[in-house]
């Protein structure tokens, strides 16, 4: 028999440690089956690990060097970078996602001073992570000022913000951008932004002064851009608002530098053998459904093998689970690595079998 198992961080836990404990009690139950192991990320964070997206990165690329930076006024932040290939990766949603405390705007400025420093060292791959809702919000702004080297003014004309994202574009020359985030959000688009932090708590009138801003820059950008021959195309039209918001509004302005969004998870790489049952361990399945799990679904109903998934909380009943193409659903009573190894023995004993 064949197991395939994606690994993602559960509280205290990385993902590594999570796919060892599953790999290790499944062999004791059933020493003669093979299993594939699959590091993932969900990209939200969980209790005293963060989101596991540099855990699932080191692996990936065999060794990364963690640079630690501090300038200006953004938040601290890690740099994760792979020496031998080029590649980074910056995780916003561990370092800046707004948890409804505090005033969620800021500046966006040292998300440019990090992409130029890693222009300076010859990084051509850039990973950046964006939780749905982030501190030190802006819409990109503060970015964008930075890497164009102009300063944004309310009155600034559609030539001039024209002017902006170019010298932004070539100044950024060609290094590859793959931004993603955790889900779409509840309200589309930058003007949904406000609308959100009010309903999580956050000053009303502050939030519709933000929504007012935010909606008149969004028009303008595509105002300047389609005006000057920088549009995008109709198939990226179609799609841009479900993640225009994420990340206080870098979505729409990563966008707009012809950075390359995703859903964290759609990347997945599944082994091509197909197995006997696909497995996946995961924090939380509530209201926004993983990506990497429904990929892991669809990949096991084209196989037409069944599907389990282990979680530390859910609130997703019995009647919902054939919709997500699940077989099994099954809670950790003890989250943790005794929890883990506990179930995955019930696991084998429920859903091994022998040709």
């Amino acid at each position: 028999m064949r197991v395939l198992c994606v690994a993602t961080a559960l509280p205290g836990n990385e993902p590594d440690a999570v796919a060892r404990a599953f790999a290790s009690s499944w062999n004791q139950s059933r020493p003669t089956d093979e299993i594939d192991i699959c590091l993932n990320s969900d990209g939200e964070n969980v209790a005293h690990v963060g989101t596991g997206l540099a855990n699932v990165f080191c692996h990936r690329v065999g060794q990364a060097e963690a640079v630690e930076r501090r300038h200006g006024s953004g938040p601290g932040r890690i740099i994760w970078i792979s020496r031998t290939d080029d590649r980074a990766l910056i995780d916003l949603a561990e370092a800046a996602t707004w948890n409804g405390n505090g005033d969620p705007r800021g500046s966006s400025a040292f998300l440019a001073e990090d992409l130029l420093w890693l222009a300076e060292h010859h990084v051509s791959n850039v990973h950046i992570h964006l939780p749905a809702l982030m501190n030190h919000s802006d819409l990109g702004l503060g970015m964008l000022s930075v890497l164009s080297g102009i300063s944004f003014e309310k009155n600034m004309t559609d030539g001039a913000l024209k002017q902006a994202v170019t010298l932004a574009r070539s100044r950024l020359g060609n290094m590859s951008l793959y931004i993603t985030y955790p889900h779409d959000q509840f309200l589309h688009g930058p003007d949904g932004i406000g609308r959100i932090w009010q309903q999580c708590g956050f000053d009303a009138c502050t939030a519709q002064d933000f929504n007012s801003t935010a909606t008149d820059i969004a028009h303008r950008l595509d105002r300047a851009l389609s005006q000057h021959n920088l549009t995008m195309s109709r198939r990226q039209m179609r799609h841009q608002q479900v993640f225009d918001g994420v990340g206080g509004g870098l979505g729409k302005m990563f966008h707009t530098l012809n950075a390359k969004l995703d859903l964290l998870g759609q990347d997945l790489t599944i082994p091509t053998q197909p197995a006997d049952l696909y497995v996946y361990i995961t924090n939380s399945l509530e209201l926004h459904v993983p990506r990497g799990l429904i990929q892991v679904s669809e990949y096991a109903q084209r196989v037409g093998a069944p599907f389990v998934v282990v979680t530390a909380r859910t609130q997703i009943v019995r009647g919902e689970l054939p919709g997500l193409g699940i077989h099994g659903l099954y809670r950790l009573s003890d989250i943790d690595l005794t929890g883990i190894t506990e179930l995955t023995v019930r696991l084998a004993t429920t859903w091994g079998w022998d040709a």
